[in-house]
């Protein structure tokens, strides 16, 4: 369920997709879905990217990581709860400083922000206040979550913006 959150980093950093191909598989467990997946996905700026998921590896997650490699340069964040930046460099500029109690201080997979953000919905929702919270983009994520699923369902590449239903997510 991690991986979601690896998607919507994507999105964030290079837009909506364009197209995706997607194989899954379960390897590590006895559950009815996918366990492992795979996919390539190409953005409308025409920047392509790969994304490996899994949660078959026992007995706990190893760590999530997001690099971004461009003819300028190279970004790594990583970490437990990619919450480390691991490498910046850009040609032309220092290289960004990382939030280093923010580093130190998570305990799990889920890092730190759920819980605030979860706390922030509530009040809005208790007390009528409009909230603050960033929903553009989250749409772009869902689909293309949708269209991974679509691409381990038909074996084929699938064009985004999505049309109609699918099996696996309805």
């Amino acid at each position: 369920n991690q991986a979601a959150h690896h998607v919507d980093l994507l999105t964030h950093f290079l837009g909506r997709a364009k197209s995706c191909y997607a194989i899954g598989k379960t390897f590590g467990s006895n559950i009815e879905t996918e366990d492992t997946c795979l996919g390539q996905i190409e953005f409308n700026n025409n920047v392509h990217a790969i994304i490996e998921a899994t949660t078959s590896i026992r007995p706990k997650n190893v760590e999530g990581s997001l690099s971004i490699i461009g003819q300028n340069g190279f970004i790594e964040i990583g970490g437990h709860a990619v919450n480390k930046m691991l490498h910046w460099e850009i040609s032309g500029q220092e290289p960004a400083r990382a939030d280093t109690e923010q580093e130190s201080n998570v305990s799990d997979v889920y890092g730190s922000g759920h819980v605030s953000v979860y706390a922030h919905i509530a009040h809005c929702l208790n007390t009528g206040e409009v909230s603050n919270l960033e929903w553009e983009g989250v749409n772009d994520t869902i689909e293309l979550i949708a269209a991974l699923y679509k691409s381990m369902e038909t074996g084929q590449v699938v064009k985004l913006p999505l049309s109609g239903e699918h099996s696996l997510l309805g």
